[in-house]
């Protein structure tokens, strides 16, 4: 029996992952920067202005996985970059 090899593509690290855990009296934040490996943390007031200005401080492209309530209708749509 012939062997096999598996090849695995390329693996493109860029930008920064983030999560959010969204509740109706704040919201935890954690990122890591995917090249660098750093790790950025903020607890933010549940306001739309200042979570987008967090995560307009890392490394784009920035990928956004919220945790939420429905205290948060709509929070995928306005993470949307307007670019």
């Amino acid at each position: 029996m012939p062997h096999l090899q598996i090849r695995r593509p390329p693996v493109i690290v860029q930008g920064t992952s983030v999560g959010l855990d969204v509740h109706a009296l704040s919201v935890v934040a954690h990122g890591i920067d995917e090249e660098t490996g750093k790790i950025a943390r903020a607890r933010l007031c549940p306001d739309y202005g200042e979570v987008l200005g967090w995560l307009g401080q890392l490394r784009a492209p920035v990928r956004v996985t919220p945790a939420m309530p429905r205290t948060w209708p709509g929070c995928c749509g306005w993470v949307r970059s307007p670019k």
